[in-house]
């Protein structure tokens, strides 16, 4: 039964580890992506 307590803190406190890094992660790519849409939508819009 300890064991398994220890067991499920640790992996929950894994989990929110890799949660926090998953939207950091997330974020920036996010931040990138939006940059370059932005980006290409001026290429577009822009008469030549």
């Amino acid at each position: 039964m300890l064991n398994f307590t220890f067991y499920s803190i640790h992996f929950t406190w894994f989990g929110s580890v890799w949660q926090t890094i998953y939207q950091i992660i997330d974020f920036s790519f996010a931040n990138r992506f939006l940059d370059e849409l932005k980006s290409y939508h001026y290429q577009k819009s822009r008469p030549k």
